[in-house]
């Protein structure tokens, strides 16, 4: 985890650093409801269900057991 951390802070330096030397200013992005909403709905839509081989792959995998349940 201190890894991921590290390695997060790096970027997020170096990305300071090339803002400031391009002069460039982070800005929110704004956006309507409906905007989002209409993106959400496109990508609901796309959604297919898995394929029944898949299916039946999933179902013969032994369960696992978590340690202390």
């Amino acid at each position: 985890m201190r890894k991921a951390m590290d390695e997060t802070a790096r970027r997020r330096l170096k990305q300071i650093a090339y803002n400031i030397e391009h002069n460039i200013t982070p800005r929110q992005i704004v956006r309507s409801t409906s905007s989002i909403m209409g993106q959400t709905a496109v990508a609901d839509s796309s959604h297919r269900p898995a394929k029944p081989i898949l299916k039946m792959r999933m179902q013969a995998l032994p369960q696992i057991r978590l340690s202390g349940t």
